[in-house]
């Protein structure tokens, strides 16, 4: 082929990069083919199969994930891991319980264990509101995340505006109290909305006493939802995502964000071992895909 027809087709590849990759894909597959030494077509032609090779794997598992053979189950740090599922994977779905929240394994297994959530501002034995410390380092356990106990009316005091030092020591970032749910151990951002927090995220809801039993509503309307995918898929893919060093320390307490031997006890009772435990900065498609034949056929 003329030297400049092969120029030609390499160039009109990479105007359907952006809006068509599989025209782009088909049309320097043929560059390539007639010049395959070229440094930019070799790499333009293995990055156009590389996205279109990761594009297909992600269809695959969409379509398991759609049929509800694959339940996947972000369980925290944060709503980190939600983010990053949707950006590796495309994947979106409706909310579960352990997507808005500081979450450790412990915390898991326990809503798994006894999947109640019964936050009373009536009763302190139930819940508190608390202050946060990132980056806290510890002389033994070293990095983590803080949590001291505090109250209500403590941080109403401390907070004088939204522009504050540290404002996030005391409130989220929407301006929600950071809650302690006593029984599971975990830490709510959101939901429990301050004075400072505006009309779409609250809708009205300011105060600790009507906001409570609002989320208990809603993380039990999660939980709810959460263990019917579980119920109804083949497999279970249960990811995580840790930003936060070792342990989250929640007034003496520590618990370790790397053990999830508690956790796996608790889901292998549950789930008769048709599950992974992922971190989600190592999870591709493919590799979900093959540990779901793997297991699966067995």
């Amino acid at each position: 082929m003329n030297p400049k027809t092969i120029d030609a087709i390499r160039d009109l590849a990479l105007t359907f990069e952006k809006n068509d990759l599989q025209v782009a894909y088909e049309l320097m597959t043929i560059a390539h083919n007639e010049r395959p030494n070229g440094p930019f077509i070799k790499n333009k032609f293995l990055e156009y199969k590389q996205q279109l090779e990761g594009s297909i794997e992600n269809i695959k598992l969409l379509s398991l994930l759609g049929s509800g053979d694959i339940a996947i189950i972000p369980i925290g740090f944060r709503c980190y891991t939600k983010r990053m599922l949707k950006g590796k994977l495309g994947f979106s779905q409706a909310s579960l319980p352990f997507d808005s929240g500081f979450f450790s394994p412990h915390s898991v297994a326990s809503i798994f264990e006894s999947p109640r959530i019964e936050m009373s501002f009536s009763d302190e034995k139930t819940q508190t509101a608390c202050e946060k410390y990132e980056n806290y380092n510890d002389e033994s356990k070293g990095k983590g995340i803080k949590f001291e106990l505090s109250s209500y009316q403590e941080i109403d005091d401390i907070v004088s505006s939204k522009n504050m030092p540290r404002i996030n020591q005391y409130l989220d970032s929407a301006f929600g109290y950071y809650t302690l749910d006593k029984k599971h151990k975990f830490i709510l951002a959101h939901y429990n909305w301050h004075a400072f927090s505006d009309d779409v995220k609250s809708k009205g809801v300011r105060n600790p006493e009507d906001n409570l039993p609002l989320i208990n509503e809603m993380l039990q309307s999660r939980i709810e939802r959460m263990l019917e995918l579980c119920h109804r898929a083949k497999y279970i893919f249960f990811v995580y995502l840790n930003q936060n060093g070792d342990y989250i320390k929640i007034g003496d307490e520590f618990f370790d964000l790397t053990d999830y031997s508690e956790l796996k006890a608790c889901l292998d009772s549950k789930y008769d071992f048709k599950y992974s435990i992922l971190n989600a900065q190592d999870i591709s498609a493919q590799d979900m895909l093959d540990e779901f034949e793997k297991k699966h056929n067995r």
